[in-house]
């Protein structure tokens, strides 16, 4: 099986989700590591679950974290890539270890002004992912020309509320790929998959 864009399945948060999504396969399955967070998942249960997997890449989600929590999960988990926002340090040498992707998080007002701004500070490049997901962003903006020229220069993940229909319409686009959220589970090895399902079947390469 194989898909026609690339997906990073984020927010993993049980094992249902991270099997399912690794069966179609995506790219990669992405933890959050935030303490604060509520969907906080220790390094012990991260590995618990990836020990029941294979095919997708493994990035550890340290949005709001320290540089010194950063550096303390990388010492104990062994990670192939990184999420975080665009005002975080990360040392030269986890740079260099892993792949890094820096999410922008877009606005309802001004959103492509706004995400001219973000990418000026940037490296040309860079791992990107884009959230529309928030702040009642209209997702028109996302097929708008001036879009597409914007992050030429940049490989980028969009975070977004996509139906089927819109499915075409941003493979046409040639971006790196989605950013799709994982769920929760009713109960424990319980969990109905009708929020992605639809799409997920869309993106699957007829053999």
């Amino acid at each position: 099986m194989a898909l026609s864009t690339k997906i990073i399945a984020t927010e993993i948060n049980n094992l249902s989700d991270a099997r399912y999504f690794s069966a179609f396969p995506v790219d990669w399955l992405t933890f959050v590591c935030n303490p604060s967070s509520t969907k906080t998942l220790s390094v012990e249960r991260i590995q618990e679950i990836v020990t029941w997997i294979e095919g997708p890449k493994i990035a550890l989600d340290v949005r709001g974290c320290s540089q010194q929590t950063v550096e303390q999960l990388f010492s104990s988990f062994a990670a192939n890539g990184i999420i975080v926002d665009a005002t975080q340090q990360l040392s030269a040498e986890i740079r260099e270890q892993v792949d890094v992707f820096t999410t922008i998080y877009l606005t309802a007002i001004n959103t492509l002004e706004r995400l001219e701004v973000s990418l000026a500070t940037l490296t040309i490049g860079d791992s990107l992912i884009l959230d529309f997901s928030l702040n009642d962003v209209d997702l028109e903006q996302l097929f708008h020309p001036r879009f597409k020229h914007l992050v030429s220069d940049f490989d980028v993940y969009v975070q977004a509320p996509l139906n089927v229909k819109d499915v075409s319409r941003f493979l046409e686009l040639n971006l790196s790929g989605l950013a799709l959220q994982s769920g929760h589970e009713e109960k424990v090895g319980i969990r109905s998959f009708d929020d992605v399902q639809d799409l997920m079947e869309e993106l699957v390469i007829e053999e």
